[in-house]
């Protein structure tokens, strides 16, 4: 799969799988469907990623799956929150923190 020329980390298989395990693991009022879903791409990067990657990609990553998300449940019209823009910006943020903490 290719995004803006970057290639992605994670299948559609993979996403698709991810997608599914968060909104299954999702329990209103007690978690967060984009911090259940970093967890879980996380988790799958950890197992999968066997090249040197950098920070881009892995952000890069992480907004294709937050919009396949937001795109799933806009099109099968599920009954869950959209992931607001405000969580795009706070990962790239954190990202950021951790260049910079590393530098």
């Amino acid at each position: 799969m290719l995004n803006n020329g970057v290639w992605m980390l994670l299948s559609n298989e993979k996403q698709f799988d991810i997608l599914l395990s968060t909104i299954y693991d999702y329990q209103e009022g007690v978690n967060d469907i984009p911090i259940l879903m970093v967890q879980k791409i996380c988790q799958q990067l950890i197992q999968s990623i066997n090249k040197p990657t950098d920070t881009q990609e892995i952000y890069d990553t992480v907004v294709d799956c937050f919009d396949f998300y937001n795109d799933f449940i806009k099109e099968k019209n599920v009954g869950l929150q959209p992931i607001e823009d405000g969580f795009y910006d706070l990962v790239e943020l954190y990202i950021n923190d951790i260049i910079k903490e590393m530098e």
